[in-house]
């Protein structure tokens, strides 16, 4: 730890060293400014790197508790469907198999995008990464309210509740170091519907699991009764 500490305050006074010969050489500006851009894109890659994989990681550690807790949830508190009949029609007839299947569809892109980033450092991926992580926040976020709303406990909200925080750290360190160009932006926000449009396609995936699930298991009841 302290050699990474080292190695980091190391680049940061090389940067304001060539910022400060960048002002007082004229003659070596364009050669500086130069090395100035490769340093900086260089300390970037090497500070967003320590947090990439944290991403994956803290989904699957959420949305364990999900897969644990939510069927049982909603089986012992059906009045939910009654009450919220939009929000709780996509967890209607859910089932354990459902579940699990909807939430490794959801860390697939996670992890992709995680470890893409992690081995081919660019501002692209680093922007759909970063739009990601504000996402699964946002979730955190939602989560939170409706334990709140509700005034009773939902699985998700104990880890929503711890990664919440994390999440925002990590999110403003990353910020520090990049830049928010025009592409930068609009790639965080394309980044960020397709994380929307991948929840719905999850719980698609899971009703599927589901419906298939109930089948089988209304096929060998009927044969035990035989």
């Amino acid at each position: 730890m302290i050699v990474i500490l080292i190695f980091k305050l190391t680049h940061k006074i090389k940067i304001v060293y060539l910022f400060v010969r960048l002002f007082t050489h004229n003659s070596e500006n364009r050669i500086i400014t130069i090395k100035v851009t490769q340093v900086c894109k260089k300390f970037q890659g090497e500070y967003m790197r320590d947090y990439l994989l944290l991403l994956p990681i803290l989904f699957i550690f959420h949305d364990m508790e999900e897969v644990v807790g939510f069927c049982w949830f909603f089986r012992k508190n059906s009045w939910l469907y009654d009450r919220f009949p939009k929000v709780m029609k996509a967890y209607r007839g859910i089932t354990n198999e459902g579940m699990a299947a909807g939430v490794y569809e959801e860390f697939i892109p996670f992890f992709g995008v995680s470890l893409l980033a992690y081995y081919f450092p660019n501002k692209i991926l680093y922007a759909l990464w970063f739009g990601i992580f504000l996402s699964l926040a946002g979730h955190f976020i939602v989560h939170i309210v409706h334990t709140v709303y509700l005034r009773k406990y939902i699985p998700s909200f104990a880890t929503s509740l711890i990664c919440l925080p994390i999440s925002v750290s990590i999110l403003l360190r990353c910020a520090k170091v990049m830049t928010f160009d025009v592409l930068t932006i609009v790639t965080i926000i394309i980044s960020i519907l397709l994380m929307i449009a991948n929840l719905r396609f999850a719980h698609a995936v899971a009703h599927f699991v589901n419906k298939q699930v109930t089948e089988q298991r209304k096929k060998d009841l009927s044969i035990r009764v035989l």
